[in-house]
This record gives C-alpha cells, structure tokens and sequence, in this order.
C-alpha cells in the first residue's frame, strides 16, 4: 500500500498504516491511521480526526472510507469544554464504585454531560483534552470512551510525582481503575501516583516520562496483554491482573499495588 486516497503510506500492519501528514511539511511518517476506527491522528501536529474527514480536507474525492469497528465522528472533536462533575457523573462514578467525597482535580464533565471525562493537562497544568467514558445509555454499538482536545500520553499525578510529592508512580489501563487505586493509596497512606495511559494502547513515548522498572497493571484480555508486552520490552515491570483492577475492594487494590511495587519482575496477580 503505498497511497490511500491521497495519503502517502509509508509503513502498513493489520492494525494501522503510517503515512506522511498532508497538514505539515512531512519529511518522515508522522501520522498514523487505525485500521479498525479509520481514525487518522498526526503526532506532530496533533491533528485528530476521521479518516474521511482527513481525505476531505485534503480534496480527495470520490473516496470511500470503510471501517470494521462503526463510531460516531460527532463524538470526536479537537475542541473540549470542562465543567465541574454533574450529579449525573456523581452517580455514575459511585455506581462504579468510586468515593466521590475524594475526587482528584482532573475528573470533569462536558457541557453535554454524556460522560465522565479524565482531563489531560500540559506541564504546566493547563487542561488541554480529556478520555471521555461514556455512560451506557449513550454507547450504543459504536464506543465506550472517545478522546478530545489534544491528547497527551497519561492524566494523573505524573507531574507531581515528578516534583518529589509522591515516591513512587504505577500506571493503570484503565481510568476507573486509575482512580480507584489513587483513592485505595491515598487511603491507606502510600505515597503513590497512579497515572492511566487512557486505554491499552501504548502511546509513542510514554517510556520516556517514567523511571525505568516502573510497575503497570493491564487487565487479562487480548488488549491487555499485547499492551503488557510491548510495556515489557520498554523497561516496565507488567502485571496482568486477573480480576480487573476497578472492580478490586479497596483493601485489596492497596495490598495489590504494595506487593506490586516490593516485587522486581513481571507476573500474574489476583486470582
């Protein structure tokens, strides 16, 4: 494959192509589109879209865009609004579990209030997007969680940890895991910051932010443990959870974290 309706392929696996990005002078593969989604996302320009709305930008006509996995491309969008949590997110998170007495500063709702949002800021704090979970009435067929705004590689207290706050750093898969563990922690006095990759995904350069051996916890499915893996050839210590980490009891989750962090290689937990 060397042009998909305009786009210049560099690199294609069954899961994605490479491509050079037709908004920016591209001299290497810079974007990337999702076989299964049709979703383009450019690295540098962090251009975000619908593959077909990509290809209508860039004037390419008469050019179908088929794609395995449906979604609703109103659900994407490169521009984000931030409200304080609603009492519908309020109820979603505790049927989920959550302490919603203890929330973290990065849990907010859209104007739309059609999910629970987990804010990505920059380094200097600025919200700038947000994995938005969808709440179950308005999934349908097409999507659990969509991203917008700008999308950095974790949410979380990674820049607090970086600034000596927290003595240790563990990243999750999942949000509601993520903020699970950070409650369960902080509950039981680990000086511990959970960060989550925002799905099992591993975004380029997310080795970089972290201290080499740093634990991740991925769920025991295909996603999971290919993620995992990939984590593993990167310097983390992986461990695949049997009993998905939002659905651990506090006491639990804690214990699970601390015996994680004593430990120095990968392996399975839970039973």
């Amino acid at each position: 494959m060397n042009n998909y309706g305009g786009l210049k392929v560099v690199r294609s696996t069954p899961r994605y192509f490479t491509c050079k990005c037709p908004f920016h002078n591209d001299s290497h593969a810079s974007a990337m589109v999702y076989t299964d989604t049709m979703f383009f996302i450019c690295f540098v320009c962090n251009i975000r879209r619908p593959l077909e709305q990509v290809l209508k930008d860039i004037d390419a006509e008469d050019f179908d865009v088929h794609r395995e996995i449906p979604f609703e491309p109103d659900l994407v969008t490169e521009t984000v609004r931030f409200i304080p949590p609603t009492p519908r997110a309020i109820a979603y998170m505790q049927s989920r579990g959550v302490d919603t007495d203890r929330l973290p500063d990065y849990i907010t709702s859209v104007p739309e209030d059609t999910g629970v949002g987990f804010k990505f800021v920059d380094g200097r704090g600025k919200a700038i997007g947000a994995q938005l979970r969808i709440y179950p009435e308005h999934q349908g067929s097409f999507s659990r969680f969509v991203l917008v705004g700008e999308r950095t590689p974790v949410f979380g207290p990674l820049r607090e940890f970086l600034l000596g706050k927290y003595e240790r750093v563990v990243l999750f898969e999942k949000a509601f895991g993520c903020l699970k563990a950070q409650q369960a922690c902080d509950a039981h006095g680990l000086s511990v910051a959970c960060v989550s990759s925002a799905g099992s995904a591993v975004q380029h350069g997310i080795a970089e932010l972290f201290p080499f051996g740093t634990v991740a916890f991925y769920d025991n499915d295909k996603a999971g443990r290919r993620a995992g893996e990939k984590l593993k050839t990167l310097g983390f210590d992986v461990f695949i959870s049997h009993i998905p980490v939002d659905e651990m009891p506090s006491d639990e989750l804690a214990h699970t974290v601390q015996e994680a962090l004593q430990w120095n290689h990968s392996c399975t937990v839970g039973t």
